[in-house]
């Protein structure tokens, strides 16, 4: 039974970086304004992260000046807010419908090394406004993503090495990193540098980097491990007020994050790797694929079975039908893989014709995987993108097998919305890569896929029949040794969220069954699902609309509702881009720091009845206000949470009572009051 997959479109590689933007006066020449200065504010909650760079440029030409602000970006992470200062004012870019703008005019090349900087995907913003000779602009973006996780470890990444674009060092670099779950951390890393200072406090960790006279040859790249215990199923949950939340689906917002035990049984693959080697291959495009191909079948698991289909005019096949995994077969495939050579038309259809029909042998509860490599465009054969995915349709419905196809389009002249169909269709991934990042992205997404624990899974929510609601992705993805599966969903009024997911291992169904509570209140630092929420749902109606011919009339539904939802809930998608720039606030002459908020009072301290921590607020659309309050032994004992409207001076007044109403025990707490991207802390002491 086929099922539509969750589409994830990854257009850059599977460990791209987010970047310093570049602000550009000519894309064409390689002319930029200076970056002086760089602050990455970052907040990780459960492998949810939360950044807000800001970055400062001077306008080093001697004449006003007008400029495109480019911001490299992988696509499993959404930008979500976009400001930037300049001639005394700050603005405020709005999402509205619409591809976004151009480094350079439609015809003209971009510079080589700004190209080959901001990648295959960037946000690309024109600003209107000039800037004038030896005045500073600063930029802030905004950007959620689910955080890469394997094996207990995740990892964060911002790129702050310019390569080719500039020699000259920034002034200033700031990195605050908070993090946070239900996991103990075991080991924080960041590599490369010696001004950093790492805290760990059990599930808790801060990282905080301040550097002057920055290099721009070093990227971030932390990476943190997680103790693997708490495993199975966590969720949490937050009621969002209803004047933030843009429809009627439910103010509540959850996420579980599913992982299976490390013991759990391994599945039997079958597995095929069918690979372009038609003339539009080039030399090391193609050395990169065999090595890939390689890699993988080299590292298959013992009981596993494999083929290698090759295509080009007509598709050549290693085996008949695949064969066991080993030592003879596993060198005599090498051997083939070595001696494939680039030549003739890319005959698509051919290729499955060859690859389909060798599942039928399989066992029937085997993982069916094919990895699927091309270059371009089906040139001979069925060349027609339609008529072609129904005959890939027909032949896996021949088999009586759930075959999972996952392409890997190379290169900037690929039938994109062929293989986003074919993978959409058939529980797969369509992957976009450059010509020579093919191998290092391959041996990433094959290490990750690479031991199946649950097939076909489906999710069933015990009750709740109108509360619960929304939850994405849907149909669930496949499960693999060491990674996670994210769900996430909506509710109504606070519940017990009662779900079981089922599924087949080694031949046989099994159920999983968690039971967790879903309050009615708003959670500190929980706010981000609403982003979660909505990148999901995108991604769900996206892969919905790459069925379509995009002129019928769903599919222009679909773009409008993704289009809608994209604007109500603040998260770019490929429909929506960044415009506008109304003045935040005209009064607001001076470059505010860039603190988003600032602890500039508390007491009295010590204090007996009560203390006020007073908050300057320079940044109100940063979210919700949320001061929590911790004991010595790192404990939380009590939140309160504040909207701002505006930019301006808040006043948290603390009681000494803990959530519950109680009075607490005198000692020294911590405040911390935090906002989306950043936190101050203050310590106060309670005397009785």
């Amino acid at each position: 039974m086929k099922k539509l997959s969750i589409f994830l479109l990854l257009v850059l590689l599977a460990y791209s970086l987010f970047a310093n933007g570049v602000l550009i006066k000519n894309g064409i020449s390689g002319q930029y304004l200076t970056i002086t200065g760089c602050r990455v504010e970052t907040v990780i909650t459960n492998q949810v992260a939360t950044t807000v760079a800001t970055m400062r440029f001077y306008n080093n030409y001697s004449v006003s000046t007008s400029t495109v602000f480019a911001f490299p970006h992988p696509p499993e992470a959404s930008p979500t807010a976009l400001s930037w200062f300049v001639n005394g004012a700050w603005h405020d870019a709005v999402i509205e419908p619409g591809a976004g703008g151009s480094v350079v005019p439609p015809g003209e090349d971009m510079y080589p090394a700004l190209d080959n900087y901001l990648g295959k995907t960037y946000l690309a913003f024109p600003v209107s406004e000039h800037v004038q000779p030896a005045a500073e602009m600063i930029f802030r973006v905004t950007y959620v993503q689910l955080l890469p996780y394997l094996n207990g470890r995740v990892e964060y990444d911002f790129n702050s090495s310019y390569g080719y674009l500039t020699n000259q060092p920034l002034d200033s670099l700031s990195v605050d990193i908070q993090i946070s779950g239900n996991r103990t951390i075991s080991n924080v890393l960041l590599p490369g540098f010696t001004n950093v200072n790492i805290d760990i406090d059990g599930p808790t960790a801060s990282v905080d980097l301040m550097a002057s006279t920055f290099n721009l040859d070093l990227d971030i790249e932390l990476s943190y491990d997680l103790a693997m215990e708490n495993l199975g199923a966590s969720t949490f949950s937050t009621f969002i007020d209803h004047q933030y939340v843009p429809d009627d689906l439910g103010d509540g917002f959850f996420m579980s994050i599913v992982e299976p035990q490390p013991s759990a049984d391994v599945i039997q693959k079958y597995f095929t790797f069918m690979l372009d080697r038609s003339g539009m291959m080039n030399d090391a495009s193609m050395q990169q694929a065999k090595d890939a191909a390689s890699y993988m079948i080299q590292n298959l698991n013992a009981g596993d079975y494999f083929n290698i289909v090759d295509f080009a005019t007509v598709a050549g096949t290693f085996a008949v039908n695949h064969v066991p995994f080993n030592p003879a077969n596993r060198d005599l495939a090498l051997s083939y893989i070595a001696n494939l050579e680039p030549e003739g038309s890319c005959n698509i259809s051919g290729a499955f014709d060859t690859a389909i029909p060798q599942f039928g042998g399989a066992p029937d509860e085997a993982a069916h995987v094919i990895v699927f490599l091309t270059i371009g465009h089906p040139s001979t054969g069925i060349i027609d993108t339609p008529t072609l995915v129904d005959h890939i349709d027909n032949l896996v419905t021949a088999t009586d097998r759930d075959v999972n196809i996952f392409c890997f389009g190379v290169g900037t002249n690929v039938a994109f919305q062929l293989l986003s169909m074919i993978s959409a269709a058939h529980q797969g991934i369509a992957t976009y890569v450059g010509l020579n990042e093919l191998l290092d992205v391959l041996i990433d997404f094959y290490t990750k896929i690479r031991n199946p624990i649950l097939l076909d899974p489906e999710l069933e929510v015990v009750g709740q029949t109108g509360n619960i609601t929304q939850i994405y992705p849907d149909p669930l993805p496949n499960l693999y040794l060491g990674n996670q599966m994210i769900l996430c969903g909506r509710y109504h009024q606070a519940a017990n969220l009662v779900f079981n997911i089922g599924g087949y291992v080694l031949g046989s169904h099994v159920n999983y069954h968690y039971e967790h509570a879903l309050g009615q209140t708003s959670e500190p630092g929980m706010q981000f699902l609403m982003k979660i929420w909505a990148k999901l749902k995108i991604e769900h109606l996206m892969a919905l609309y790459y069925q379509l011919d995009p002129y019928s009339p769903q599919a222009i539904a679909l773009h409008d509702q993704i289009v809608q939802i994209s604007i109500d809930y603040g998260v770019l998608c490929s429909f929506t881009s960044f415009s506008g720039g109304e003045v935040a606030n005209p009064e607001d002459t001076v470059p505010p720091a860039l603190h988003p908020i600032r602890i500039t009072a508390c007491g009295p301290n010590p204090f007996k009845n009560h203390v006020d921590l007073k908050v300057m607020v320079n940044d109100a659309k940063r979210g919700p206000l949320t001061l929590n309050i911790y004991n010595a032994r790192g404990q939380l004992i009590r939140s309160i949470i504040i909207y701002p409207d505006k930019a301006g001076e808040y006043i948290f007044r603390w009681d000494g009572r803990d959530a519950a109403g109680r009075s607490v025990a005198s000692g020294v707490y911590l405040c911390r009051i935090g906002v989306t991207g950043f936190s101050q802390t203050a310590r106060v002491v309670l005397i009785k």
